[in-house]
């Protein structure tokens, strides 16, 4: 079991050594390692710089923006609760904001002509002139109260400090290039083409899980679908490339994807992020009951992280990036935590269904929903990611 970089880790167990486990949970997977580190997450912070290097939009703006496409896109849900359960469904439009006047003191429901053009951008993803795709969509409509911007214009942002990194010491074939930075990467084919070089050794993107269906393995993909550090359009289409490779009824045999509305990176957001992965999957592979649907909730009081010991705290932008993607470390418990009490529960189904509200009962109770078949476009990516899926994959043996 294992989310995000530990959810790219375990698709690579199912891909490189399918007679390892029997039963394999990946979330929020980083299986576009090379292309989420570099592309995805460097557009975030080019797409909003001005020529001297400023940030445009900034993370005060990202409440009025969530309010407007909560305003524009349907929840799907039969809830007016503010969780989008099919965010796929909504695309957005640059109709939806009210420009501000040139002369404008009072930008408090409005935005400028440049915020509102960082903000299609960001959506977009990162891409060239001609329109080629670079990363798995932009970020995803819903996700806004957690999009990486600074909180200043000179103020650095997550995304700077997760990309930046990654291409000068890790992503190039070539070595570490430390004088690399954002400003001069191309978001272009020529680069996309160098980073393709170690995308066999980084990438979890394998869909040929047919070894893994031979030696009777279970795999439960799940996202959330307001993350904003991992793109669950990837994960979405990384799932159907299975159903492509094996066909669906052998797929299903073998794998279920779980979209959690509201739920921010591994956790967190405005849905229900409380899960228990552990007790379907264990169902699954020793008694053959391939899970339908999960059941999640929301706590009652969230829990504030515990504070580390000093010397564990975070010593530099990177560490500090880390916390920030994936949340402060909590101290090793040889037992699970006691069972939270929960204010709300709803069923999440595996795809392509989606919770609906029956009209009647407590719609903070699981049982007062029924699944309804999605509305999923059927086209989510460009051409140069679909390469990564369909090309260049490892053997077992690969480090």
């Amino acid at each position: 079991m294992g989310c995000s970089d530990g959810g790219r880790e375990a698709l690579m167990e199912a891909q490189r050594y399918p007679d390892d486990f029997n039963g394999i949970s990946a979330g929020a997977p980083a299986a576009y390692f090379t292309v989420q580190n570099s592309f995805y997450h460097g557009w975030n912070v080019v797409a909003n710089q001005r020529a001297d290097g400023s940030a445009i939009l900034l993370k005060n703006r990202l409440a009025l923006l969530h309010q407007i496409v909560l305003a524009h896109c349907p929840t799907a849900s039969g809830v007016n609760d503010g969780v989008l359960a099919n965010p796929f469904a909504c695309h957005f439009s640059k109709n939806w904001l009210n420009t501000c006047s040139a002369s404008a003191t009072d930008k408090s429901a409005c935005f400028t002509e440049e915020e509102i053009g960082v903000i299609d951008k960001l959506y977009q993803g990162a891409r060239d002139a001609a329109g080629h795709q670079f990363a798995v969509g932009g970020l995803i409509i819903g996700s806004e109260l957690r999009w990486p911007l600074p909180e200043t214009a000179q103020g650095a942002s997550s995304s700077a400090m997760m990309a930046l990194p990654a291409l000068q010491y890790v992503l190039t074939a070539d070595g570490k290039k430390s004088d690399i930075t954002l400003a001069r990467f191309g978001f272009d084919q020529a680069h996309f083409q160098q980073l393709k070089t170690l995308a066999p050794l980084y990438n979890a993107t394998d869909a040929n899980l047919k070894p893994f269906a031979a030696a009777g393995g279970k795999l439960i993909l799940w996202h959330g679908l307001a993350d904003d550090s991992i793109n669950p359009t990837g994960t979405l289409a990384y799932y159907r490339e299975v159903v492509q490779q094996l066909g669906a009824q052998r797929a299903a045999q073998m794998s279920k994807l779980f979209l959690l509305p509201g739920v921010g990176h591994c956790g967190g957001g405005e849905g229900n992020d409380q899960i228990d992965l552990l007790t379907p999957l264990m169902a699954w592979v020793e008694h053959q009951q391939a899970p339908q649907q999960l059941l999640t909730g929301k706590a009652k009081a969230e829990a504030a992280p515990q504070a580390l010991p000093a010397a564990e705290k975070p010593q530099n932008a990177e560490q500090a990036a880390s916390v920030q993607m994936h949340g402060m470390q909590r101290p090793s418990s040889p037992v699970a935590p006691a069972v939270e009490a929960m204010r709300a529960t709803r069923p999440v189904y595996a795809y392509p269904y989606i919770a609906v509200y029956n009209g009647k009962g407590d719609p903070l109770q699981a049982k007062n929903y029924h699944a309804v078949l999605g509305n999923y476009p059927s086209v989510l990516m460009g051409e140069p990611i679909r390469q990564l899926i369909t090309s260049n994959t490892p053997s077992q043996k690969s480090p």
